[in-house]
């Protein structure tokens, strides 16, 4: 049955057992919950009922959270530092394009082991990049390079003489389609050749160019051939002969083969040369003993018109019986200016002397004045008497 009380109060001790079913709506003030501190507490309620393992009495664990229920307008900034964070949790992909700039790594914190190999290329390098380089302690790099320089090396030829005659300036005219100049021959089989020239100059009519070739003269055999362009700065082409025997020679056109009617070509300092470098332009070594005899018979024509005038010299003075030849004249002349120059430093210490104030002083002057006088007298009386002079 049902009983029923009157208005009044139920202490503690008069209530068997109370549940929430029986408790109708209402308030229950904070003060009647134990939120934290205990293993009655909703906290830690909240914690096992999660599964969590800390199971704290006093903040609610992680695993109690929502999955991405926190997002970061909740977050302090600067409450997230590397600490909080597991080591290769953050990829390159979670992270937004330029967000990590120079200002944002520490110095030296990325070595070459951080680098991928093959990621960095001359994109993402600064252009004056190679002028502060310092490779000079990398054994290896330098040891590339000199095994590179030398094999380079190895495979250089050198010449330098010159193989063509008239190669300073040579003026191509044709006179027919298919002009030529034979600029050298009998090279020699199996070598190799460098042509350079510093000017092809276009000087009448039309053409696109000029061809050389190299040619067997004993048989016609082109061996090989190419262009020369009409420009003034150098320009070379190497080649090497077969070793097949016979007359090998360089032929230059006026212009291009077979076309070269009306043309005027002009090369200056032209050059072929063996070996595989194109050097500095020299005249052909048979041009050089030729200029050299025609300066050595300059030279000659100007000593005997220098002979004719010191001969009219001694005709005018009335010394012909006193030289017989023009060397014995010039001979007597600078014996004559030797003496000049001696008398010029015996007036000059004979001044000293007759300024000098002590006796010792004075004494050595005239005894040096004494040694200069014959000497200097005897000198004139050979250059007026000179064997030589007879």
């Amino acid at each position: 049955g049902t009983a029923q009380i009157a208005d009044g109060s139920i202490t503690d001790a008069k209530i068997v057992a109370l549940s929430a079913n029986r408790i109708t709506t209402g308030t229950l003030s904070v003060e009647r919950l134990i939120i934290v501190g205990s293993e009655q507490s909703i906290v830690y309620t909240i914690n096992e009922a999660n599964g969590t393992p800390q199971l704290s009495q006093n903040t609610i664990d992680g695993g109690s959270l929502t999955q991405r229920s926190i997002t970061a307008d909740r977050i302090v900034a600067g409450a997230i530092t590397a600490r909080e964070i597991a080591a290769a949790t953050i990829l390159a992909n979670n992270i937004a394009a330029g967000a990590i700039t120079a200002e944002k790594i520490a110095a030296e914190a990325i070595d070459a082991s951080k680098i991928k190999a093959g990621v960095i290329t001359t994109s993402h390098v600064a252009s004056n990049f190679g002028e502060t380089l310092d490779l000079s302690s990398n054994t290896s790099i330098r040891n590339t390079i000199t095994q590179n320089v030398d094999e380079a090396i190895a495979d250089i030829e050198i010449g330098g003489v010159n193989l063509i005659r008239d190669s300073e300036t040579y003026t191509l005219v044709a006179d027919s389609a298919d002009s030529y100049w034979i600029a050298t021959d009998e090279l020699e089989p199996g070598m190799t050749y460098t042509l350079s020239v510093r000017e092809v100059a276009l000087s009448a009519g039309q053409t696109p160019g000029v061809t050389w070739k190299v040619v067997n003269r004993t048989d016609g055999t082109v061996h090989v051939s190419g262009l020369l362009d009409f420009t003034y700065g150098k320009q070379s082409v190497t080649f090497s002969l077969p070793e097949t025997e016979g007359n090998w020679a360089l032929f230059l056109y006026a212009g291009m083969s077979g076309e070269t009617t009306g043309v005027t070509v002009i090369f200056r300092k032209i050059k072929l040369e063996e070996g595989s470098v194109a050097t500095s332009w020299s005249a052909a070594p048979e041009e050089t003993a030729e200029t050299l005899g025609q300066l050595s018979e300059a030279v000659e024509g100007l000593d005997g018109g220098l002979d004719e005038r010191v001969q009219g010299v001694i005709d005018a003075l009335g010394l012909s019986e006193q030289f017989a030849s023009t060397e014995a004249f010039l001979a007597a002349l600078a014996d004559i200016e030797l003496i000049r120059s001696e008398l010029s430093q015996t007036n000059s210490d004979l001044t000293s002397c007759r300024s000098s104030t002590t006796t010792t002083a004075r004494l050595r002057c005239r005894r040096r004045r004494s040694r200069l006088a014959p000497a200097c007298s005897r000198r004139v009386r050979r250059a007026a008497t000179s064997k030589r002079c007879r």
